[in-house]
């Protein structure tokens, strides 16, 4: 009765809202690409979906975990960096989901805070749970980047999953972490990039950034050594086919014009433009796309990182 309930009224909504002529179809997800979510309650998880392959995944992650903050607030637990963001003044949200994606180097494109829902467990009714988290985020006035219609689409793309297409990763049951000394001296354990690349099994992959299977040179414009391969290895999460790591040698490329407040920038002949895969790294990125032909870097697409790339994560 609750789901058709919830049901009738989207019904009703949707009808409502084209009479009344709403700008209510806002959304900032397309819903046919894939999409990972920070849930935020006294536990923090990872919620992967993609509709074109119609399967899900939960990432859970293991007790007392740190990660490193961006802007160079150093190891936190994982549990106190929404606060932190929050206290600093970058918003706790956006924070959190940016400090996971440089950590765990996958997208996490969205965070949301949600209720405790102490009546459905996560880890028996994974269907269950998220749908009542759509549901009540909907409904309620909650802190997330998701607008309603994200929201309802969600709602509407994932209640038709079933339950064994649902995976959940326990990341307290892998070797994901490696041991820190923490400022008072007591230990802490911290999770490791490379070690959770070979937990996560290929579940963060993009079915289309895999079928476009462009190939793609990540260049590094900076004097900062490894943010080239920091960006591959997230590039390469989401199934993107990484044929050069490297720095800069050609000066046409370091010319003022990329010179800007972006992380990167992005070149490719025009053709590219359009694809999914150049798409989704101006997103993840935050790049600017230029037309230009790539010259003596094999990729079709030429992915730049710029000294502003170093300073969201080493500047306060």
């Amino acid at each position: 009765m609750r789901k058709l309930g919830f049901l009738i009224f989207i019904i009703l909504l949707l009808v409502l809202t084209i009479l009344v002529g709403r700008n209510f179809f806002q959304r900032t997800w397309s819903g046919e690409s894939k999409i990972n979510i920070a849930f935020i309650n006294q536990k923090i998880f990872v919620f992967s979906f993609d509709p074109q392959e119609k399967r899900a995944v939960i990432l859970l992650f293991p007790s007392n975990a740190f990660i490193e903050t961006i802007h160079g607030y150093g190891d936190y637990l994982l549990e106190s960096v929404y606060k932190l963001g929050e206290q600093e003044g970058y918003g706790g949200g956006e924070f959190l989901a940016s400090s996971l994606q440089e950590n765990l180097r996958i997208p996490v494109d969205s965070y949301a805070l949600i209720s405790d829902f102490k009546d459905i467990d996560l880890t028996s009714k994974p269907r269950e749970f998220i749908l009542a988290c759509f549901r009540d985020l909907f409904l309620r006035r909650r802190k997330t980047n998701l607008k309603k219609a994200d929201l309802l689409f969600l709602w509407l793309k994932f209640k038709n999953i079933r339950q064994d297409k649902i995976s959940i990763i326990d990341l307290e049951k892998f070797d994901v972490t490696e041991k820190i000394i923490l400022p008072d001296n007591t230990e802490g354990f911290k999770i490791n990039p490379q070690k959770f690349k070979k937990a996560a099994l290929g579940f963060f992959k993009d079915t289309q950034v895999r079928q476009e299977n462009l190939e793609i040179a990540v260049l590094n414009s900076t004097s900062y050594s490894g943010l080239a391969t920091r960006v591959a290895d997230l590039i390469e999460n989401i199934g993107g086919r990484v044929v050069e790591i490297g720095e800069i040698k050609n000066s046409k490329f370091q010319s003022a014009s990329w010179r800007t407040n972006s992380k990167c920038k992005i070149k490719s002949k025009k053709e590219f433009k359009k694809s999914y895969t150049l798409k989704k790294l101006e997103k993840i990125f935050s790049c600017q796309w230029e037309e230009e032909d790539t010259g003596d870097y094999r990729g079709d697409v030429v992915l730049i990182v710029t000294e502003q790339y170093w300073k969201m994560l080493k500047e306060k």
